[in-house]
């Protein structure tokens, strides 16, 4: 959480492009360095719809192979 309004979700930039279209509100891009590497969120804005749905998109990203079988 970079401060006390926002929160870095780490997504495949694949996912990013989709998220930013249906969130545009309350979300941005996230770059790391020169790589498009997630969202930062606006929680002042955020639904809890769209906090289920990045915190299961940054699941499956890292989760290990074993505990991705049983979510």
């Amino acid at each position: 959480m970079p401060d006390a309004d926002h929160l870095n979700v780490m997504l495949d930039a694949f996912d990013v492009d989709g998220i930013l279209r249906k969130f545009p509100s309350s979300c941005k891009e996230l770059w790391w360095g020169k790589k498009l590497s997630g969202v930062r969120v606006d929680l002042r804005a955020a639904t809890p719809d769209l906090m289920r749905e990045l915190l299961a998109a940054a699941w499956r990203r890292k989760a290990p192979s074993s505990l991705k079988k049983s979510s």
